[in-house]
């Protein structure tokens, strides 16, 4: 790079910081979308960290099974979500939220067929509110890459809850009553 492409480059830059010369301008993330990216990155936390807690020998095969898939989904789910938030500078949380790490510490100190019942039920109702948060992003959402991850995550989210349903037919664990 030339002596004059730098001197320049630094000029604009200088005006630039002045506001004397307009930035390329960057529609600002909606609310909303924000709100999906940060809540759908806490629901792949918590998501990943019951897989992993699934992983105790004490526990069903079924559940440890689930628990697998969930780390393996959840992780891939979260990886594209994390670059389209990189993308829209949008700042998320290092942990999940304080319900989903009460229900985290529940099933730490649960085992058996108590980690198991827990375990299902849980993640029944985490999977119905994530599936939730995907159709309101879809229907309100405003970035088209937010859009797209909120789409892409609905079948793997649905697969979850479908087989988290099966499961609990099979351990003969009752559904929770919707109202």
């Amino acid at each position: 790079m030339s002596w004059r492409v730098r001197a320049m480059t630094v000029v604009v830059a200088g005006l630039a910081s002045l506001g004397l010369v307009a930035a390329p301008a960057r529609a600002a993330v909606s609310t909303q979308d924000a709100q999906f990216l940060e809540q759908a990155h806490q629901a792949n936390l918590a998501e990943i960290n019951a897989g992993q807690l699934a992983q105790n020998p004490g526990h069903s095969q079924v559940v440890q099974s689930i628990g697998q898939t969930l780390i393996k989904d959840h992780a891939m789910l979260d990886g594209a979500l994390q670059r389209t938030a990189a993308g829209l500078n949008v700042t998320l949380p290092n942990a999940p939220n304080a319900q989903q790490q009460a229900t985290a510490a529940k099933l730490q100190q649960a085992d058996g067929r108590a980690f198991d019942e827990l375990f299902i039920t849980t993640q029944l109702a985490g999977h119905a509110a994530v599936m939730a948060a995907i159709k309101t992003e879809q229907a309100k959402g405003s970035d088209q890459g937010v859009i797209a991850a909120a789409t892409s995550a609905a079948p793997v989210v649905a697969k979850h809850h479908q087989m988290l349903q099966v499961a609990a037919s099979e351990l003969g664990i009752p559904m929770p009553h919707r109202s």
